[in-house]
């Protein structure tokens, strides 16, 4: 799935490796995601849902570019 979206950031992370990340966002079980914009949590949730995490990544794809397009 990384490379459908290999234009806009992404970190991959193991929370074992990570533990004062892990800590911060309160992730206490994996897979976790957790999305973040401007050092603000927008979104996160535990599970490996492959439909979620893809509905949730093109939500935060088609916002971004539909307010880059209306400040332009």
């Amino acid at each position: 799935m990384s490379s459908s979206y290999a234009d806009h950031a992404s970190c991959v992370s193991l929370f074992d490796d990570v533990q004062e990340v892990a800590k911060s966002y309160n992730i206490q079980a994996a897979p976790t995601f957790v999305f973040i914009r401007d050092d603000l949590t927008l979104e996160s949730f535990v599970g490996a849902y492959p439909d979620k995490l893809r509905n949730t990544i093109k939500e935060f794809i088609d916002n971004t570019s539909a307010a880059s397009a209306s400040s332009a």
